[in-house]
This record gives structure tokens, sequence and C-alpha cells, in this order.
């Protein structure tokens, strides 16, 4: 069995839900999000950050649909 690097489990994440928040991360022992979304950014995810909040959200906004 293959193990998943920790960028594989963000993007599967955003895909799946949409969104994924920095204590998910840490809780799961990935300790680079910031990191990790910045490489996903350079690859054209369009990801945004939302940290209006005590924990920072980043939003997977995918291409190619209506909303």
């Amino acid at each position: 069995m293959k193990k998943q690097s920790q960028k594989d489990i963000v993007l599967h994440q955003l895909q799946k839900y949409g969104e994924i928040y920095n204590v998910w991360c840490f809780e799961h022992g990935i300790l680079r999000l910031g990191g990790i979304i910045h490489k996903l950014r350079n690859e054209g995810h369009d990801i945004e950050t939302d940290d209006s909040r005590r924990n920072c959200r980043y939003i997977y906004k995918p291409k190619d649909t209506l909303f």
C-alpha cells in the first residue's frame, strides 16, 4: 500500500469537503500547511484564505463549476 503525501491528503480534503482548517491538519500530523497551500496555489489550484476567525480556514474554489 502506497503512503499518501501530506500534499495529497490536503488536496483530497479540499476537493472532497471544499475547505480545510488548520486545527484539523494539526490533529492529523500535517504541520506545514502554509507551505502545502503555497505549492497547491503555484500548481494552479484556486484556494482562498479565511482568517477572520480564531482558526484559519482554506476554501477550495474548483474551476469549471457554475457556483
